[in-house]
């Protein structure tokens, strides 16, 4: 975000202008300059919005703003008695919202969609091989099902959604679940 800042400076029209001004030069006439004093008089604001969507990268914040920032400017109507920036955010939240959306959606398939590694109907107890990770195990405060799923998911036994159904629980459970593993082992598993 910052090296894409850095690079706005270079070209940005000196110029003092409101944004309703650069949007109606802009829709003139598609000039890179006006889009990039655009981007410098919002970069705070498109920092800040951005904040809440932890999981989008620097450089994406960055070309999305851009882009809708383009969008935004040929299409907004200053004769609608509502400011700029009202409008892009609005626009610029949206976006954010539909890519973190793409994002949480692509994790959920990866997380429960996974091929199951060994095909079993039953639970062995004993499926971990290393004697070490039973011992942290058992010096954690973790209920029998929480224990009996940290084994499974140690042993590689297969997908989230096996071991749900081996456990004869939903999905979903199995993720509240593993928040709660996370919070009492204090680390992501």
């Amino acid at each position: 975000m910052l090296q894409t800042r850095k690079m706005m400076l270079e070209i940005a029209i000196k110029e003092r202008l409101t944004l309703e001004e650069i949007a109606i030069r802009y829709k003139k006439v598609e000039n890179p300059a006006l889009l990039a004093k655009a981007f410098l008089n919002l970069f705070g604001f498109i920092s800040e919005k951005s904040k809440t969507f932890s999981l989008l990268a620097e450089e994406d914040i960055a070309s999305i703003s851009l882009q809708k920032l383009h969008e935004s400017l040929l299409l907004f109507e200053a004769e609608r008695n509502f400011k700029f920036i009202t409008y892009f955010g609005n626009v610029l939240h949206n976006e954010f919202r539909t890519e973190m959306q793409k994002i949480t959606t692509q994790k959920r398939k990866t997380i429960y969609n996974t091929t199951p590694i060994m095909e079993t109907d039953s639970f062995d107890d004993n499926c971990l091989v290393d004697s070490e990770f039973k011992e942290v195990l058992d010096n954690i405060d973790l209920t029998e099902m929480e224990n009996k799923y940290c084994k499974l998911l140690a042993s590689n036994w297969g997908s989230n959604k096996d071991i749900a159904k081996l456990l004869g629980v939903s999905v979903m459970t199995l993720c509240n679940m593993r928040k709660r593993i996370k919070e009492k082992l204090e680390f992501a598993l």
